[in-house]
This record gives C-alpha cells, sequence and structure tokens, in this order.
C-alpha cells in the first residue's frame, strides 16, 4: 500500500488549491502515484488489486464539480504517465438531486468492497450520495445523481497519448430492491470483477455488458458481516474511454468508486552467490519506445527489486524489456547463469511470461490488468583458477633441487565440495628425463608413474597451495629441460577454463656447455712461446647467467716444470698457483674464447713435455673425447732426426730415452750410430 500522505495531495483539489481556474498545479511524475492508490498487497485481496489506482476523492469539490466546467483533475502514476480528466456531477432526470461527498473505505463492515476485498485503498476513494440533512431520501422518494469523467486523456513521459488502461468503476456499497446503477462510455463496457458473488441480494443480472450501456438493477435487502451475506457488487471497465459515466439511483443512500487500470511489471533480483564479494547488479524495466520506466541495484546485497511499475501496454503489441547489467567494476555477468521465474498475478491470463533460460534480458508483451513479477537470480559458474609456478625458471644444475608451486583458488561464493571437486593432474614425462621427483608432493597430492595429482573441496573464496619438488640428475639423462603443464577437467557450459588466463605450464632449462682447448704447439725448443686456446659454448636451451655459470680449470703443474706463465690469460681468466680458471655466462649459442701462453725454460728444467687437461665446471663437458687435453714436447735446438732403412726416427720419439741421469751417454751413442751408419752406406755405393 502506498503511504496515504503520498496520494492524497495530487486529485480533485478543492478550490482554494486551485485557483480561479479550477485546474491543478501541474504535478511531476515520481516513482509513486498521485491522487490515486492500491489496495494492499495482502492475500485474496481482490483480483485485480495490484493494477487499479482508485481515485483519491479527498479534495472533491461538489461545488465545482456541479459547475457547467466542472473540475479538472491531474493524476500522475509511476512510469510517468498522467491522467487528465474532467469531472462533472448533474442531476438526473425526473429525480431528486442530491450531494455526494468523499468517504473512506469500507464504508461499514458489512459491505464487500474494503472487507471481502480491496482492502486498505489509501485516502476517500468512495463517492457517496448526501442528502440534505443526512439520512435517506424523505417519504421514500427516489434521488438519482450521475457522475461523468470526461476529456479522459493518458499520456506518457514524453507527452505523446497512449491507451493501454481501462477506467473502471464498482459499487461500494449495496445495491438492492428499488436501487440501480447504470454505467455509459464511449467504449464498451465489460465485467471485471464480482464480489461476495454468493450474496442472496445485490447486483445479480447486469444487463448490456460488452455495450456501451450497462446497468443493473439491486435485488433483495438487507446485508450481514459474513462473506455469504454480503451483497453482491459489481466492478466494470471500459477500454481507453474518453468519456465514462455512472448514474445511481436510491431512496437511500449509495456510494461508487473509480479508477485506472493499467498492467504492472516487477523485477526482483536474487543473487544467489558472487564470482566477487563486490559484484553489483543492476536491473531495468523499459518501455518499448526504450524508456527506463523503473530500475534497481543490488550493491552488495543479495536482493533488490524495481518495485511494481506501472505499464500501459502498446496498442501494436510492442514488448517491454525486463534485464539486468553488471554494475560499473563488477565481474562480467558472462560469468553467471540466469534463471528466470515469473507470475502473473492476474488469474486466468494468456500473456506468455519471459522463459526460465532467458539469459540478461527478457520481454514481454502485457495485456491490461495484467500484475506480472519476475524474479532473475543469478549463480556464479562453478570457477576456479590454477597458476603453477617453479621456483627455477632456467639455468638449472645437475644435482639442484627445482620445487613446482600449483595455487587453485575458487573464484566463486560457491563451495566446490568432496563430491564435486577442483582438480588438477600434471605430466611429468617431460620433466623425469632430466630429474628425479623428491616424493614430497603436500597438501594431499598425489604420484604415480609420471604423473602428479589433486582433488579437493573449496570452501567460497578458498585458495589451496600445492608444492612438490624434483632433483636433477647428475649426470644429465635428458632432452636438457624440465618441461610440464598443469591440465584441469574442462568447465561446465559457458565457464571459464581453470587455467585461463594462466599460466599452467612451466619450463626449466637445465645449464650445459661444451669446451675444447687447444695449443698451437706440439713440439717446442727452450726460449720459444706455447700459448693455449680454450673454447667454451653453450649449446642448451637456456641462457647461463652469473649466479651459475660456466666454467673450467686448468692444471698447470705438468706444464709450468718446464715452462714459465707469461700473465696472459684473456676474457677474465685467472691464474693462482698451478690452476688457471675461468667462470663467466654465456647467451643461448654463444662462445667465448680465453688463450694464455707460456715461454719454455732455457735451460730446461722439468720432464721435457707440457702436459695439460681442463676441467669443464658443473654442467659442462668436452665437445669430443680428448678435446680437453693437450701435450707438447720439448725438444734441444738442432735436434736431428735419425734415419733408420729409410725411416726416420723424430726427435719427439727419443725424447723419453734421453731424460734422466743417462741421457748425455745416449745422445752421444745415438750420434756414433749415425756417424757409422753413413760411412757403411757410402761404402756400399763404392
Amino acid at each position: 500500500m502506498r503511504p496515504a500522505a503520498m496520494l492524497l495531495t495530487g486529485l480533485l483539489a478543492v478550490a482554494a488549491a486551485v485557483g480561479p481556474s479550477g485546474l491543478l498545479t501541474p504535478q511531476s511524475a515520481s516513482a509513486a502515484p498521485q491522487g490515486c492508490g492500491y489496495a494492499n498487497t495482502s492475500a485474496n485481496n481482490g483480483e485485480n488489486a495490484g493494477t487499479i489506482c482508485w481515485f483519491d476523492f479527498s479534495n472533491y469539490d461538489d461545488t465545482l464539480a456541479s459547475s457547467d466546467a466542472g473540475q479538472p483533475v491531474t493524476i500522475t502514476l509511476d512510469g510517468g504517465y498522467t491522467l487528465t480528466m474532467t469531472v462533472k456531477h448533474t442531476p438526473t432526470d425526473g429525480l431528486t438531486d442530491v450531494g455526494v461527498e468523499a468517504r473512506t473505505t469500507p464504508l461499514e463492515t458489512r459491505f464487500a468492497f474494503g472487507t471481502d476485498a480491496y482492502r486498505g485503498v489509501p485516502g476517500s476513494p468512495a463517492i457517496y450520495s448526501k442528502f440534505p440533512g443526512g439520512g435517506n431520501q424523505p417519504n421514500g422518494q427516489t434521488a438519482g445523481l450521475t457522475m461523468s469523467f470526461s476529456d479522459i486523456v493518458v499520456t506518457d513521459k514524453n507527452g505523446a497519448a497512449v491507451t493501454g488502461f481501462s477506467f473502471v468503476a464498482a459499487d461500494t456499497e449495496d445495491n438492492v430492491s428499488n436501487e440501480s446503477f447504470s454505467w455509459n462510455s464511449d467504449k464498451p463496457i465489460d465485467r471485471l470483477e464480482t464480489l461476495a458473488p454468493n450474496g442472496s441480494w445485490g447486483c445479480k443480472n447486469p444487463q448490456g455488458l460488452g455495450t456501451t450501456d450497462v446497468s443493473c438493477a439491486g435485488t433483495g435487502a438487507g446485508a450481514s458481516n459474513t462473506a455469504g451475506g454480503k451483497s453482491t457488487a459489481l466492478l466494470v471497465k471500459a477500454n481507453a474511454p474518453s468519456q465514462f459515466s455512472a448514474t445511481w439511483k436510491t431512496p437511500q443512500r449509495s456510494a461508487i468508486a473509480f479508477g485506472i487500470q493499467t498492467a504492472k511489471l516487477t523485477l526482483d533480483k536474487n543473487v544467489v552467490a558472487r564470482v566477487n564479494p563486490s559484484d553489483s547488479f543492476d536491473t531495468s524495466i523499459t518501455s518499448p519506445e526504450n524508456s527506463v520506466l523503473a530500475s534497481a541495484t543490488t550493491g552488495t546485497a543479495s536482493t533488490s527489486t524495481t518495485g511494481s511499475t506501472v505499464i500501459l501496454p502498446a496498442p501494436d503489441g510492442a514488448p517491454f524489456t525486463l534485464a539486468e547489467a553488471g554494475s560499473s567494476g563488477s565481474t562480467s555477468l558472462a560469468e553467471y547463469t540466469q534463471s528466470w521465474s515469473c507470475v502473473n498475478r492476474k488469474t486466468g491470463s494468456s500473456t506468455a511470461l519471459p522463459a526460465a533460460n532467458s539469459g540478461t534480458s527478457a520481454t514481454v508483451i502485457p495485456a491490461v490488468a495484467d500484475d506480472i513479477v519476475c524474479t532473475i537470480s543469478n549463480t556464479p559458474i562453478p570457477h576456479y583458477t590454477v597458476v603453477k609456478e617453479v621456483d627455477e625458471k632456467q639455468s638449472a644444475v645437475p644435482g639442484q633441487k627445482v620445487t613446482y608451486t600449483v595455487t587453485v583458488s575458487n573464484k566463486t561464493g560457491l563451495p566446490y565440495t568432496a563430491e564435486n571437486p577442483a582438480s588438477f593432474t600434471d605430466d611429468m614425462s617431460d620433466v623425469l628425463d632430466d630429474a628425479t621427483y623428491n616424493n614430497d608432493a603436500s597438501n594431499g597430492a598425489t604420484f604415480s608413474g609420471s604423473t602428479l595429482s589433486w582433488s579437493g573441496a573449496l570452501a567460497a573464496y578458498e585458495t589451496k597451495t600445492i608444492t612438490y619438488s624434483v632433483t636433477v640428475n647428475n649426470p644429465y639423462t635428458g632432452n636438457l629441460q624440465l618441461r610440464n603443464t598443469v591440465t584441469t577437467p574442462p568447465p561446465p557450459p559457458g565457464g571459464v577454463p581453470p587455467c585461463e588466463p594462466g599460466p599452467c605450464g612451466t619450463v626449466t632449462g637445465l645449464v650445459h656447455f661444451v669446451t675444447h682447448k687447444s695449443v698451437d704447439r706440439t713440439e717446442v725448443m727452450p726460449g720459444q712461446v706455447v700459448t693455449y686456446t680454450v673454447t667454451v659454448t653453450n649449446d642448451g636451451p637456456d641462457a647461463i647467467t652469473a649466479d651459475k655459470p660456466a666454467s673450467y680449470t686448468d692444471d698447470l703443474s705438468n706444464v709450468t716444470d718446464d715452462a714459465t706463465y707469461n700473465g696472459d690469460a684473456s676474457n677474465g681468466a685467472t691464474v693462482s698457483g698451478n690452476t688457471l680458471s675461468w667462470s663467466g655466462p654465456l647467451a643461448v649459442g654463444e662462445t667465448k674464447t680465453v688463450t694464455y701462453s707460456f715461454t719454455v725454460n732455457s735451460p730446461m728444467t722439468g720432464d721435457k713435455q707440457l702436459r695439460n687437461v681442463i676441467i669443464p665446471g658443473l654442467a659442462g663437458q668436452c665437445d669430443t673425447p680428448g678435446g680437453c687435453e693437450t701435450t707438447t714436447f720439448v725438444v734441444p735446438p738442432n735436434f736431428p732426426k735419425v734415419s733408420t732403412g729409410g725411416s726416420a726416427v723424430g726427435s719427439a720419439q727419443l725424447l723419453p730415452l734421453i731424460g734422466g741421469a743417462g741421457g748425455a751417454a745416449m745422445v752421444l751413442l745415438a750420434l756414433v750410430t749415425m756417424v757409422l751408419l753413413r760411412r757403411r752406406q757410402q761404402g756400399e755405393r763404392a
């Protein structure tokens, strides 16, 4: 029921309020009707309680209405509609004229209007005949009067005339023997509703229904306060008339009420749960002309309503639109499912109602007297996200522990249960070719074969974290990459895949490089320089970083016994004692070259061999067998080659014979042998 204080100011203003012209002061459209009111929302309160706005005659001026001009009236309805008309009170030929006064309903508890139905109508909806001095007509004479409403026009918020309404009249007292009502309109008049139909008196047999003139003579006499004993009362209507009148004849007193009937739409919102706790939903009812007639927003509440909104159906049957939208900053409605539930409070209406799966908007073509209430419920599409991370994204080395972390988050206000769990699997086959699982999965995750799996319940908005790790094999055994991707079951229809936007896959490259060592001389004499060249190449899948650099060492102890380091190592290599070291980062495919040199001692001081091997650091290896080792022999100056039977023995081949204490004797023996051989050869030729 609308508050009476809001309803009484607009209809039928007294002359003092309207000024000399008799016109009501124009009123702006508002969310509540001005000048009429509805019955309350209690159960069984009339078939059309929600759609008839009964005129409030509190400000009716019988003197003004009885003038030739009549009393102008303006009524505003929610939705921006405005009703204008002129009210006149005229006598009935041959009958005593009486005045009328406005009265609240029910007039008495023994009358059906206001007791059996249409309870709680605010203001004074009844026009009650009033004899001079009060009471009934003297000497049993019959009195009569006519209340007429002319120039009836209803316009929308843009001022355009609309016709989707009915003009309604109702008997609010009783119509018994020797009394009668008649109604006239420029549009056919039909029965709308009958109150106390089982009463034994009242309007029992209306004549002319479906024509522009309808009458009903009263029957019986008396009434009681019981439903069955009350007088039968008739409600009639005419669709979009420009004029309507009611005449009643009575030797006593009678009363009648008038109103405007429209259709009504209500859009309620029900939020079952939210994707984000701050999500808000806006709802609206829009006319065929694309005017928003009513709107509401939930904010963070679970419900909202547009309220019962007056709808004047379009004459061409154009639809009205009921819709929802996400408020600014809220989650997309694509992450919700919508379910519609609509009822029509008008018994027997044939209006098609929106289907349950209408989505975010639905249309309806109401008829006059429809009172349609739709509820749109939003339920989040079950949605959890999975994000997978690895603590070492690149440059892992043999023996290193690599830890994976998977975060599973419920993104909605709906729980995942043990019967409908969140879950993921991780195929680790391309990890285990290079690493070994550490059997340390947390939070109930399990490992079978090469697959790690997890499933479990998640409360609304809950997050769970699962960790597990592997240790990189030493030495390497696979393709130098730890590559794995978490997968999840497909989402429900319309749902977002858990790994979007992700990520759900990780790749950890393993450090790998190759080294190669070469020397510029295989034989050297005292005083000469020997130069070493070492190349280091990153042939792995990822860059080698400074925190896990490529490296090698060169043990020079079997070089420095015969030679002296020249202090010229390049590219950052260093020498400490008898060890040369180098380390550094390498881009993928990059090669760095290190050179360093020694000068052979004179006189010779060692074992006459410069032999050394570089040792690659962790994750490195020689490019070929023997590719990390070199040997250079030290020979005396002008050391000849010995030829025997066409074969020459190189000085390097003799070096093992001249080492140690007997070296000088052996050299002398070799020289004598060569002289004798040459002489023998010369004699044979002679």
